[in-house]
């Protein structure tokens, strides 16, 4: 069998040759080496941890080779510009040079692995920012006013505080978190998930900023606003004096206070009486402080603001005078009067 292969060895080496120069002659000739200018977009991978970078280019040039076949569908949008970030590491503000590797991200890897990448650009300049951190508490607004006869209770956020995460010129611009807090429906209470919003000293936002979480929790509760009104007191007098004792007037100093309340319990309320009192034992004029009678929730304020529980109570008594009495004598024509 060697024998065999031996015979005319030459011309089979000759032959082999002939078949894969002709092979690769015709597959040059049908899927030649072609070269194409495009354009790769600029993608960063492996960012550090508290490190912003930022590329002053978004695209360079690349001269891409390969087979025709392939060349035919790629796109600029085929190839990325990949700048690994991996390692780079730096504490203060300054510029670095990163290198540039080429992909084609719409091909397979066996089929992409065809292709050759050259670029002036082998490496790019990128900007280095470390981040700082920032704890902050959160406000909320109210952008619609509350229901006619309530007002807003004390809000509740979850979180009340996140963290502010950016470049330190960008996170010391940062003077307010706000959210901007609503119902969902008209006169309803305030309790859902609103993002958080950066604001300088003049109510501007801030941009490039990240918040941790970015969303809080508000509830606010919607309170009844207390009523008004001016009332008159009216001194409760228990019983008379005794005769030959009357009682002439009395007089309440004040004798209006302003009270204050929910209004189902002052809207209808025109008297305010004091305790009671007594003026059974009186014989001449007194003036007493009496309690006014306590209404719960409600409060009482004299003309000038001032809480008030008591007022003055001014009693005037008078003595009758004596009553004449006719005793009968012997003339029925004669009466005396006397005096008991």
């Amino acid at each position: 069998m060697l024998a065999a292969l031996r015979q005319n060895l030459t011309l089979k080496i000759i032959s082999l040759m002939v078949s894969v120069f002709m092979y690769v002659y015709v597959q040059a000739d049908r899927n030649p080496i072609v070269s194409r200018l495009m354009i790769a977009a600029i993608r960063t991978l492996n960012q550090p941890e508290g490190l912003e970078v930022e590329t002053a280019q978004q695209q360079v040039e690349v001269n891409v080779t390969g087979p025709k076949m392939l060349m035919d569908h790629l796109k600029d949008s085929s190839v990325k510009a990949l700048v690994d970030l991996r390692g780079v590491h730096s504490t203060e503000s300054k510029p670095a040079l990163v290198r540039i590797n080429f992909i084609c991200s719409t091909l397979p890897t066996e089929e992409a692995g065809k292709l050759t990448f050259e670029s002036t650009s082998r490496s790019i300049s990128v900007q280095l920012f470390p981040q700082v951190r920032r704890m902050m508490l959160v406000t909320p607004l109210y952008t619609q006013e509350p229901p006619a006869g309530f007002q807003y209770g004390k809000p509740e956020l979850h979180p009340n505080r996140v963290t502010l995460t950016g470049r330190s010129e960008r996170i010391n611009r940062v003077e307010h978190l706000v959210v901007n807090a609503s119902p969902n429906e008209a006169g309803a209470v305030i309790d859902g998930d609103f993002p958080i919003i950066p604001q300088d000293s003049q109510s501007r936002f801030v941009d490039n900023v990240t918040i941790i979480p970015d969303s809080v929790h508000v509830s606010v509760p919607l309170i009844e606003l207390p009523s008004s009104r001016i009332v008159t007191v009216s001194a409760a007098i228990l019983d008379l004096p005794l005769p030959p004792y009357k009682l002439v007037s009395v007089s309440v100093a004040p004798n209006q206070v302003k009270i204050e309340g929910k209004p189902a319990k002052v809207n209808h309320l025109f008297t305010l009486n004091t305790e009671e009192i007594s003026v059974k034992e009186f014989t001449e004029n007194r003036e007493v402080e009496a309690s006014l009678t306590a209404i719960p929730d409600v409060v009482f304020r004299d003309m000038d603001g001032h809480v008030i529980n008591r007022v003055k109570v001014r009693i005037t008594i008078s003595k009758s005078a004596a009553p004449i009495v006719s005793i009968p004598t012997n003339s029925s024509a004669t009466q005396k009067s006397v005096t008991p």
